[in-house]
């Protein structure tokens, strides 16, 4: 995280990630910020909006995905399973 940036916590979430694509579930009213990390298994990952393919971003399991650097659109954020199992994302989010 960013040593200079006040941060305040809006909450947590873990989310399974299968075999369609999935968003964020329940973000956090003025949620801007988030670290995310698959567990079990890596995830593909989408940043625009549309349904994350297996052509995507993929974050490894147990991998971190560190957005709390700035204020990121959380709502267009997508995630597919990388393999057969289903990966839990593990989240906390921040204004």
């Amino acid at each position: 995280m960013v040593s200079h940036t006040s941060l305040r916590g809006r909450g947590t979430e873990q989310l399974t990630v299968s075999s369609s694509s999935v968003g964020l579930a329940s973000i956090p009213t003025g949620a801007k910020r988030a670290l995310i990390v698959p567990k079990t298994a890596g995830v593909y990952v989408n940043n625009d909006g549309n349904a994350a393919t297996t052509s995507m971003w993929l974050l490894a399991a147990d991998a971190v995905l560190d957005l709390s650097d700035a204020n990121y659109e959380l709502a267009n954020l997508r995630f597919l399973r990388e393999s057969s199992t289903d990966s839990t994302l593990q989240i906390m989010y921040w204004s």
